[in-house]
């Protein structure tokens, strides 16, 4: 971004703001007493509010139909002036209007031409924020839109004042801010003509695009649908449970880009209107659209085995789960959150065939096997630890979690872009060999093997005949979430000592409970997810762990 391209897009948003002030001054002067003036033009207080009303309906309902004739025709300071022109010259107007049917239709005019104006001078004002941070824009526009609404209605408060409630007279003085409005509106698009004429002066001389992030209007609530059967049996002591559980996700929100990602194509981006060269000229550039077109699948076989206080004084809880959970998007943009290096999801590859990502849900797990046991250790009844006397030998428990889990999905993303479909950072190559996945080797982080040539196992499809972008390439075959990271493997352990104290009556007073706790007892190092850009840093090297290192604790509670 250059200095010069900041300052015209600053001296655009100042005229702009300017040209609003007064407008603001003349409209929101007349709308402060527009209702007590027709009152005293014998209008009801119904016709007042229905007045109001239809104005208000009038002026949000012909915005839209503004908005799409400014993007077909690129004729923004035609629209402008009009609505302009509409909007300042019926407030003086109400000065002639001797009964309230043509004040009515004069305010209810002013709405129209504020209407018409209001959606191509937020375009062009678009622009501006590209340079300047709309957020800067906005808050000048803001200011001095303000501004003048505050001035309007004191000036005519002043007016009424001194002429004894003379509202003719007060619409009349409005007539200067109104013709002072359209002046400075007739300089403002002398010097900034077209939207074209605010990107000359950006690098590349670029027409800046409107993105939008919208909700889809067809916007329903999803629901899950769960089916289940399942067996239970006792095998004495133990029970044991068996069940298939699956669920189907429906009406899912997902983000859709139907209108490509930046720099699309016209092929990816109908809502983009181009030249004969392929270049934008105006339109939506990307366009995020939230709808509830996704859908997931799950399907599990799902294990228990439990027993609680058996003979021997142990109590345990194992499971197993065979699972698969498929999906086109496992969360919208944002949901999940990857590490460094690492992508876990982006929107689809191809924006306009969304369905095409079907697969694995990022966050699926195939195997997932769990014990937890609690084991009374009767120290007491070892012959040579009696000695020790009953309040050192009883009391102690051994408690273990063991949890195994393979690893879960990722893609691996080419990290260029491809095709014509833009710059979404979703593309994805074709797999030409297999990798042998392992954290096994000497070098254990290099999970695909062939370290700084782990590249070689795909091909990045660009230069390719009948294919489209700057790249000329086509969308890559590899799926979404095609392999597997490495598994999850942990140990805790715990001893606990509870130590009775006291009497109070014929129970204790309370307990000392002693523990020693051993987290990731074995210092198993898990490995995360590898780097899966193709041409980002360390592909195929994984740089960060999946749980923590060993850590031991000790602690004191005291029960009473």
């Amino acid at each position: 971004m250059t200095g010069a391209s900041k300052a015209s897009a600053l001296r655009f948003v100042l005229a702009v703001g300017v040209v609003n002030l007064f407008a603001d001054f003349a409209y929101e002067g007349a709308r402060s007493v527009t209702g007590a003036f027709l009152g005293v033009l014998g209008a009801s207080a119904t016709i007042v509010g229905v007045t109001a009303g239809a104005g208000e309906a009038i002026g949000y309902a012909v915005r839209s139909l503004s908005g799409v004739i400014a993007d077909r025709t690129q004729r923004y300071w035609i629209e402008i002036a009009v609505g302009y022109a509409i909007n300042m010259l019926c407030v003086p107007a109400l000065a002639l209007a001797g009964a309230w049917p043509l004040a009515a239709g004069l305010i209810i005019g002013e709405r129209l031409g504020r209407g018409i104006r209001k959606p191509p001078m937020a375009a062009m004002l678009a622009s501006a924020g590209k340079e300047l941070g709309s957020g800067k824009v906005f808050g000048i526009n803001e200011a001095l839109d303000q501004t003048g609404a505050t001035l309007g209605p004191i000036l005519v408060a002043i007016v009424l004042a001194r002429t004894g409630g003379d509202f003719h007279g007060a619409f009349a003085a409005l007539l200067i801010p109104a013709l002072l409005t359209l002046a400075l509106l007739a300089v403002a698009a002398t010097q900034f003509r077209t939207r074209a004429n605010l990107a000359a002066s950006t690098p590349g001389h670029e027409v800046q695009l409107f993105t939008a992030a919208v909700i889809d209007r067809n916007f329903r609530n999803g629901y899950i649908g769960t089916f289940t059967a399942g067996i239970d049996h006792d095998f004495g002591r133990v029970k044991f449970s068996a069940a298939y559980v699956g669920t189907a996700g429906v009406r899912l929100a997902r983000v859709d880009s139907p209108n490509g990602y930046g720099g699309a194509d016209p092929a990816f981006a109908p809502f983009t209107q181009f030249n004969a060269m392929g270049r934008a000229i105006g339109g939506f550039g990307p366009v995020m659209v939230m709808n509830t077109a996704a859908h997931s699948t799950y399907h599990s076989l799902q294990t228990s085995a439990t027993e609680n206080y058996s003979r021997i004084g142990l109590s345990f809880q194992a499971s197993y789960t065979f699972s698969k959970s498929i999906d086109d998007t496992s969360a919208v943009p944002g949901g999940i959150a990857g590490t460094p290096g690492v992508t876990l999801q982006t929107l689809p590859q191809n924006p306009l065939d969304p369905a095409a990502d079907k697969g694995p849900s990022t966050f699926d797990v195939t195997h997932v096997f769990a014990v937890s046991m609690i084991q009374t250790l009767p120290f007491d009844r070892v012959g040579f630890l009696q000695p020790l006397g009953s309040r050192v030998t009883k009391g102690w428990q051994f408690l273990n979690i063991t949890t195994f889990t393979t690893g879960p999905p990722f893609t691996v993303y080419s990290g260029i872009q491809q095709t014509g479909a833009g710059a979404g950072g979703t593309d994805r190559p074709d797999l030409i060999a297999m990798p042998d996945f392992s954290t096994s080797r000497t070098t254990r982080e290099d999970y695909f093997g062939r370290g700084a040539d782990n590249s070689s196992f795909f091909l990045i499809p660009t230069n390719v005949p009948g294919g489209t972008g700057p790249n000329q390439g086509r969308f890559g075959t590899l799926g979404r979430d095609t392999f597997r990271g490495p598994g999850f493997h942990n140990f805790d352990m715990a001893m606990i000592k509870d130590t009775p104290f006291g009497k109070r009556g014929n129970r204790e007073l309370g307990v000392l409970e002693f523990r020693a706790e051993f987290f990731n007892v074995f210092n198993i190092v898990n490995f995360g997810l590898p780097s899966n850009t193709v041409r980002g840093s360390g592909f195929g090297i994984i740089s960060h762990t999946a749980g923590s290192s060993r850590q031991i604790q000790f602690s004191l509670k005291l029960i009473y």
